[in-house]
């Protein structure tokens, strides 16, 4: 069965929609899965048997496109166990009990939460009066690195937390440009 939505011309987003791997020299590439209509980010977890994915796909069969947080089989087949809607840029905790990623809630306006790759748990932890995300974990699993913005929401910068939220502080503080994506 085609899926339910393809992009046309003139509402072409440019965004993938297949999730390629390949070997760490760049030989060896094979489409895992194709995902329409978009696919916007995917992270390894630390054991590499599964891939948190941001996509943009139905839920179900038959249903609307929605963008989620899903867990993939590494080999890319079966199927995508959606963990949280409105949810982007997932980051595995370095003992994979854990994800850290971006929720848009309300709309327009951006926090990190973390929750249990089961999808249980979720906390918001971001500053929920400024838009924050990208949030990546530190090797030790103690703490959260993100983007924040600053100068009014002109700026991005980079700040570190403590995994639970707490202990927030700047890393980056360039006046000229923003600093994003940690």
């Amino acid at each position: 069965k085609p899926p339910i939505y393809r992009e046309t011309e003139e509402t072409k987003s440019h965004h993938p929609v297949e999730l390629p791997v390949m070997d760490a020299d760049g030989g060896n590439r094979k489409v895992l899965r194709t995902i329409e209509p978009v696919i916007h980010s995917a992270a390894w977890s630390p054991d590499g048997k599964t891939l948190a994915i941001t996509a943009a796909t139905p839920a179900k069969p038959d249903e609307a496109p929605q963008v989620g947080l899903f867990l993939l089989p590494a080999s890319g087949r079966g199927e995508l166990q959606l963990i949280r809607l409105n949810a982007w840029t997932p980051s595995w905790s370095p003992d994979g009990r854990k994800l850290a990623f971006t929720v848009e809630y309300p709309r327009g306006r951006w926090r990190v939460h973390t929750a249990n790759v089961n999808g249980k748990g979720e906390a918001a932890i971001g500053n929920p009066k400024v838009d924050n995300g990208s949030p990546a974990w530190s090797p030790d699993g103690h703490e959260i690195a993100f983007y924040q913005f600053t100068d009014q929401g002109r700026r991005e910068q980079v700040f570190v937390m403590n995994a639970d939220g707490s202990n927030v502080r700047q890393v980056t503080s360039d006046s000229a440009w923003s600093c994003g994506g940690p």
